[in-house]
């Protein structure tokens, strides 16, 4: 235990160096000989982060749960990591594991910044979730209009092709007492009134 301690302190001055792949180096050794210490695998899954490793700083995170539960660092990391991974549902639950470790466990809460520190990481989860799912919303509604612009495109241009030839269109003449001119007769109180008149009739345009 006594070399895993020291490989653990190592691995602490590189971190402070910000040396990260050799503190994940001796982290990993601390690990492979005591390798029931949470602390050894969240110190490195902080690593892990640093470097933008998203899935390894997961999986010592998850293994130093395994190790002790009431871990509320090894929760917070796991929700962070997640969080960068764009896992927001998993990320907000381990936020909020975090938090009910710190309140279960006042000891824990020695340290306000660290409360903080979760609280921030589970507000700015939440933010993103609902960013991604707006966004994902937005994108289908341009693709729908998008769709829908296509289609009205093609009806009309299906419409143009269809319509004849204006040197070569004709209209058939009806009978003289069938023909209706279809306008409003401004000689009655309603524009609503549909004159229907003979082919020999003069519609009265008076005012």
């Amino acid at each position: 235990m006594e070399q895993a301690l020291r490989m653990k302190e190592k691995g602490n001055e590189c971190f402070a160096k910000q040396k990260y792949a050799s503190a994940i180096d001796y982290y990993t050794e601390a690990i492979c000989l005591q390798s029931n210490v949470a602390a050894f695998y969240t110190n490195r899954a902080l690593c892990y982060i640093y470097l933008e490793k998203w899935v390894p700083a997961q999986t010592d995170c998850r293994r130093a749960i395994e190790i002790d539960g009431s871990n509320a660092k090894a929760h917070y990391l796991l929700g962070k990591s997640l969080c960068q991974d764009h896992e927001y549902d998993a990320s907000i639950d381990a936020y909020e594991k975090a938090q009910s470790v710190l309140d279960g466990h006042p000891s824990q809460q020695k340290a306000s910044s660290f409360a903080q520190d979760v609280l921030a990481g589970l507000r700015l989860a939440k933010k993103l979730k609902w960013q991604a799912a707006h966004d994902a919303q937005r994108r289908r509604h341009n693709q729908v209009m998008s769709l829908f612009q296509t289609i009205v495109d093609q009806s009309r241009t299906h419409e143009l092709k269809c319509l004849p030839d204006v040197d070569t269109a004709y209209v058939p003449l009806l009978p003289s007492s069938s023909l209706r001119l279809g306008m409003p007769c401004k000689d009655t109180t309603s524009w609503t009134t549909i004159a229907w008149f003979t082919a020999t009739t003069t519609p009265c345009w008076r005012t």
